[in-house]
C-alpha cells in the first residue's frame, strides 16, 4: 500500500502535513503535494542547553576584585586546565584610555 511508502518519507515532527492531507483528501497528487511541501523546510533539532555550575570560591573572588578595578563590562572565561581568557569590553576612546592606564599605565610602558 501507498501510505507506509509516504510515511517513510515524512521526517519526524511533520507528521502534520500527513494528518491534514488525510483529512482533506486520499489523492495521490495531493499528497505528493504536502509531502514535497513539508520536505521545503529542514527540521530544526531544539538546543540542549548545559546546566549552570556556579564557579569555585576563588573565582568569584577574582571576579569580584577586576569588577572593582576595571568596571562591570568584563568576562573571565575559565577552561580545565586553568586555561582561559579575560574579555574586557570598552564603547569609546575613553573607556579604552581608562582601561590602558590601569592596565599598562604609561610610566611602564
Amino acid at each position: 500500500m501507498l501510505v507506509p511508502c509516504l510515511g517513510s518519507l515524512i521526517p519526524l515532527g511533520r507528521s502534520r502535513w500527513w494528518s491534514e492531507s488525510r483529512a482533506r483528501s486520499s489523492r495521490f497528487r495531493d499528497v505528493e503535494q504536502l509531502v514535497r511541501k513539508a520536505l521545503e523546510y529542514p527540521v530544526v533539532a531544539p538546543k540542549v542547553l548545559k546546566p549552570l555550575v556556579a564557579p569555585p570560591a576563588w573565582i568569584r573572588e577574582l571576579e569580584e576584585r577586576m569588577r572593582a578595578r576595571l568596571g562591570p563590562r568584563w568576562e573571565l572565561q575559565n577552561r580545565p586546565g586553568f586555561r582561559g581568557s579575560i574579555v574586557i569590553d570598552y564603547f569609546n576612546r575613553a573607556d579604552l584610555d581608562r582601561l590602558c592606564q590601569i592596565l599598562a599605565p604609561r610610566e611602564t610602558i
